[in-house]
């Protein structure tokens, strides 16, 4: 196993495409085998399945450096053992957002501190609490408004 996590969340291992040169030689060899059933689409993100390691998505988050909180617009399931491909496109109006972007890419990378200096804000002023319940850009906005945090880029700008 190596040493770089990603994100888990249930059985499911997240990283940026920046991190992937800092996965196993073996976690590296599925997804150079998955991503040619997909070599036209676009992509920003890699899910392994840690319960099934023949299962690999590739995520298309909108803007992933720009947006604090992309939102994700389509993902590519591949089974490896079939090299076959399910596509699934989400909601515009309110899609799934990611949290923690830090944790995805290269530690190495300029923005690591970026980002983790905004979840650190964010987890000082409780917006991480529950975070089951706000997976989506209309609930994690609310809440945000909610608990008077607003941000401007990676920044938080107000806070009450």
């Amino acid at each position: 196993m190596s040493a770089f996590k990603g994100k888990v969340v249930n059985q499911q291992r997240y990283l940026h495409v920046s991190a992937k040169a800092l996965i196993s030689a073996l976690e590296q060899e599925r997804v150079e085998v998955a991503s040619k059933v997909i070599i036209n689409e676009n992509w920003n993100v890699i899910r392994l399945d840690l319960a099934n390691r023949m299962t690999i998505s590739f995520m298309e988050y909108e803007s992933f450096s720009a947006n604090a909180f992309p939102a994700l617009l389509k993902s590519y399931k591949i089974d490896i053992d079939n090299l076959t491909c399910k596509i699934q496109r989400y909601s515009q109006k309110n899609p799934p957002i990611l949290h923690r972007k830090e944790l995805l890419i290269n530690p190495s990378l300029d923005e690591y501190k970026i980002y983790s200096q905004l979840t650190k804000e964010l987890e000082k002023l409780g917006a991480f609490k529950e975070m089951y319940r706000f997976g989506t850009r209309e609930r994690w906005s609310e809440h945000l408004k909610n608990l008077g945090i607003f941000l401007q880029g990676h920044q938080v700008t107000r806070s009450l």
